[in-house]
């Protein structure tokens, strides 16, 4: 009798964490509590379904833009293993807001897994990150850590500032 109910029990556990798992990579993929895609939402903001000179492909490509148009660089450092750089990109960087104060930016997303040498060249620390640069490479501002749109927004519009190093 004992050894049923513990029986139920482990099943009842293993279904449980199974559960969890399912919904965590729900969250991974891109789907919100509703099942809804949210990739659609964002698509590949900053890599696809952006005006030209925001579909940069590397760093190179982004400073060279920005001496083109004179428009200053928003880098924005991320990692896969990241929730809260996705979370930023879901629903921070899919706000219509934030999208139109971007248009003023040559946007470039940066793999911090797989992009060591601008890891080390901004001193990153975690991520998310995100600097605003010139074309010449100087920090006109940096941040870390997940903001909501209107924080990003505020944090954007801010009068440059130089970062403490």
């Amino acid at each position: 009798m004992s050894s049923k109910k513990s029986n139920n029990t482990l099943f009842f556990v293993i279904i449980v964490l199974a559960g969890v798992l399912l919904a965590s990579l729900n969250y991974k993929m891109g789907t919100d509590s509703n099942n809804k895609d949210m990739t659609q939402e964002w698509g590949n903001w900053g890599e696809t379904d952006t005006p030209k000179e925001l579909s940069i492909k590397s760093y190179k490509e982004a400073l060279e833009m920005s001496e083109k148009t004179g428009k200053p660089v928003f880098l924005f450092f991320h990692a896969d293993r990241c929730n809260w750089c996705e979370k930023m990109k879901v629903e921070t960087f899919a706000n219509p807001d934030v999208q139109k104060a971007l248009n003023k930016y040559i946007v470039y997303h940066a793999d911090g897994d797989k992009e060591k040498p601008l890891v080390s060249k901004y001193g990153l620390k975690g991520v998310p990150s995100y600097f605003v640069i010139d074309s010449k490479e100087k920090v006109k501002k940096s941040g870390t850590g997940y903001k909501d749109s209107k924080s990003f927004i505020k944090w954007l519009n801010r009068k440059s500032v130089v970062p403490r190093r």
